[in-house]
């Protein structure tokens, strides 16, 4: 048994191990955005306030609520999509809006394959 060999792969495991560590980063290291399709004072905005404290308590850091109603939910839903896939936006709707987004996509589907046939 080669004990130089055993002694440098468990010393190069430990550098590994350290390193990777070192590269963590806590989640979140900045305030984190909660976007709420709906007015402010609604239904789905209360109940984004009452997660979004719940959520800054966890995290230690702040949540801010942000309003952005109009079009069924859909402009908050845009905004959520165009934003940067890093985790610091989170889009908080509610059962109706999800629903309703499956249902124009399938209508908007259904309607493009009749034009399609209607003008061929």
């Amino acid at each position: 048994m080669n004990i130089h060999g055993s002694g440098a792969t468990a010393l190069a495991l430990l550098c590994l191990l350290w390193q990777s560590a070192a590269w963590a980063q806590v989640y979140p290291t900045k305030p984190v955005r909660l976007l709420v399709s709906f007015s402010a004072g609604s239904g789905t905005d209360t109940i984004g306030r009452i997660v979004a404290g719940g959520m800054a308590q966890a995290f230690g850091q702040q949540v801010v609520v942000e309003n952005r109603a109009g079009a069924a939910g859909n402009i908050g839903a845009e905004i959520a999509a165009k934003s940067p896939p890093d985790g610091y936006t989170l889009f908080l709707v509610n059962m109706g809006h999800a629903a309703s987004v499956t249902q124009i996509g399938t209508t908007i589907a259904a309607h493009d394959a009749n034009a399609r046939r209607m003008c061929h």
